[in-house]
């Protein structure tokens, strides 16, 4: 089994955030603190802190995890079919064509990537979260922008 992989979404400073990414909540990194990499996982962020203080010989570090103003994303284990390939990830705004109209190249639509909590699988809806198809039966899925920045491409 594979360990699960994550991205955040900064809606403050609204960008992406993958692992090993350089980052630090813009309020520690304008009284100075350093910026190390993350890690991500479903929890948060999880970001070193390098404190320091009058009280202490020494800086010390300490792992924070923060949730505040941050939306965590899971990849879904599914790739886009352009090169250079993209994870997708949930929330990610994808074009596809449908399984059943596969052979009619016109008929490609558009949706946002979700996970179902009913039947545990990611799926594809519309702007108002109607089911479109599950993920796993679209056809050439390729990502255009993600939920948080490119919401229009819903219209």
């Amino acid at each position: 089994m594979s360990i699960p992989e994550f991205r955040a979404y900064d809606k403050r400073e609204k960008n992406l955030i993958y692992n090993q990414d350089l980052w630090l909540p813009r309020s520690l990194q304008n009284i100075g603190h350093t910026v190390y990499p993350v890690h991500i996982t479903e929890d948060g962020i999880h970001y070193r802190l390098n404190c320091l203080s009058n009280h202490y010989e020494h800086d010390w570090e300490e792992d924070v995890v923060t949730c505040y103003g941050i939306e965590i994303m899971a990849f879904t284990g599914f790739w886009d079919h352009e090169e250079p390939r993209k994870k997708i990830y949930c929330n990610d705004i994808i074009s596809f064509i449908s399984k059943e109209n596969s052979d009619l190249p016109s008929s490609s639509q558009t949706g946002r990537i979700i996970f179902c909590q009913g039947s545990k699988e990611w799926i594809v809806v519309d702007k108002k979260e109607h089911y479109l198809e599950k993920l796993c039966q679209v056809v050439s899925p390729r990502v255009i922008g993600n939920w948080f920045d490119h919401a229009e491409l819903l219209e």
